[in-house]
């Protein structure tokens, strides 16, 4: 009961926070784009809002409740966001390098990969999440419309 009400308050301070940063025409385009759904239009908001801010920490998605902490995606995850630290990719292949390193460390592979039109790598991995790999060396991991980790340069 305890971990629900921290994840109920989590989501609260995250719904604030989103209200707050985005403006009442950014609502109108939110709330047409997901067709009136309020909890699709605050996660989208929340995505861009994040990624404006620098990406989306490994330790968010942990204590919002979408990653275990332990868990062997959270150990994949912790791995890719030390070793783009390291690294500093500047394009796609250099951080699908970080990803290889940090799936490999734990016995993984880092999904089946396709070319973006625009020259992004996007890896569909286990249990439905996917990793997108940017051009200018971003890293953007999703489990369906949640953001469990975003590391920009």
């Amino acid at each position: 009961m305890e971990i629900l009400r921290r994840q109920q308050e989590e989501q609260w301070r995250v719904v604030q926070e989103n209200i707050e940063a985005v403006s009442e025409a950014e609502w109108a385009l939110f709330w047409t784009y997901t067709g009136g759904d309020a909890i699709r239009a605050i996660r989208a908001a929340g995505r861009l809002i994040w990624a404006a801010r620098g990406g989306v920490p490994l330790a968010r998605a942990i204590e919002g409740g979408l990653v275990k902490q332990g868990g062997k995606l959270a150990q994949v995850l912790g791995g890719i966001e030390k070793g783009y630290a390291a690294a500093g990719p500047k394009n796609a292949l250099e951080a699908l390098g970080v990803v290889k390193n940090a799936t490999s460390a734990v016995g993984l592979e880092p999904g089946v990969a396709t070319v973006g039109k625009a020259g992004e790598i996007v890896l569909q991995n286990v249990g439905g999440v996917t990793t997108t790999l940017g051009t200018n060396g971003s890293i953007l991991v999703q489990r369906g419309s949640d953001v469990l980790l975003h590391l920009v340069p």
